[in-house]
């Protein structure tokens, strides 16, 4: 009796695990766009896109900064920080690095969204490091991502370095 209970056990742990591997995502319509990914309904909704353009601005006597603009003061795409959002994206081509070719941005809110991107002055350029992000591959060219459990709340953008697009989403608490 112990042995059979002690083996239904260990096959229980052991097609549990399996399941949650080979989890079926949905493959987003479209490569290179970053898709919320509601896991309860194994669903994705695309975020917003906006027109984001690219400023460069005099800052002090010698210096200047490269500024990411984004019209508006608000996504119209809002999520909830306490349901810990993921987002699905599927790179085309798949060997695609996700770390370089996915970046997460935080806004900063005056009249419309900006990102300062990098600063310069009589000392160089330095690039800002923007926000983490978490990649866990889970199929072909097709990765799941996180946001770091303590992302604060307010305006943020994925940005696709190859085609330089922005996908935007408000995180509220």
């Amino acid at each position: 009796m112990k042995k059979t209970l002690f083996l239904s056990a260990i096959c229980l742990m052991v097609f549990s695990s399996a399941s949650a591997q080979d989890k079926k995502y949905p493959k987003p319509q479209k490569d290179n766009v970053v898709y919320l990914y509601d896991k309860d309904k194994n669903s994705t909704t695309e975020l917003e896109t906006p027109k984001m353009t690219t400023d460069r601005r005099h800052v002090g006597i010698w210096g200047n900064e490269s500024v990411m603009v984004i019209p508006g003061v608000s996504s119209n795409v809002r999520i909830s920080k306490m349901t810990n959002p993921q987002f699905l994206i599927h790179f085309n081509p798949e060997n695609a690095n996700p770390g370089a070719e996915c970046m997460l941005n935080y806004c900063e809110v005056k009249g419309q969204r900006e990102y300062v991107d990098s600063k310069s002055g009589a000392h160089g350029t330095a690039k800002q490091a923007g926000t983490e992000i978490n990649f866990a591959k889970v199929g072909s060219g097709l990765y799941l991502l996180t946001l770091p459990i303590a992302a604060n709340t307010g305006e943020y953008f994925f940005l696709i370095t190859s085609t330089n697009e922005a996908f935007a989403f408000g995180l509220e608490r």
